[in-house]
């Protein structure tokens, strides 16, 4: 029993540093989120938390724009909008969940309008994260600190 008790509190002191080294982002590779949204206000409002948390970010105004990034950058996380110029955010949700690029890359999209909320359902399947505008700092802090932990738990597929 006591050769237990001893395991268990070692498994809980290396869940608690790779907690602290990872979840927390104290390790070597900065955190990388890419930001996918047609407002600027809003981008500069997600460059300003991300800033705030230490966190890179990578902004794109559409979803081309956003491709380009992505095959510059490999980031930790993505968040989008639901409403891109040319293409629904679920549409490029779906497109990057199956692209072998981007699979795996934990995505929350952004709803904005009461329209959006009849998509749950759908939004659901395909996205790990749903976010609310107006968007506060507090709220966008912890759904990146949520998205960053879920990109974390899995090693990317190859």
């Amino acid at each position: 029993m006591h050769s237990y008790f001893r395991h268990s509190l070692i498994a809980l002191q290396l869940a608690r540093r790779y907690y602290a080294l990872v979840i927390m982002g104290k390790y070597s590779k900065k955190l990388m989120v890419l930001f996918v949204d047609s407002d600027e206000r809003s981008l500069a409002l997600y460059r300003a938390v991300s800033l705030d948390e230490g966190i890179d970010c990578a902004t794109a105004d559409s979803a081309e724009a956003a491709m380009e990034t992505l095959k510059a950058n490999r980031p930790d996380s993505i968040i989008l909008d639901m409403h891109l110029p040319g293409i629904s955010g679920l549409a490029f949700c779906l497109r990057l969940k199956n692209a072998r690029l981007t699979k795996g890359i934990p995505i929350g999209i952004i709803l904005s309008r009461p329209e959006d909320k009849m998509q749950i359902g759908s939004l659901s399947l395909s996205a790990d994260e749903l976010l609310y505008k107006p968007l506060t700092p507090v709220d966008l802090k912890a759904r990146l600190r949520n998205l960053l932990g879920l990109s974390h738990k899995a090693p990317p597929s190859a």
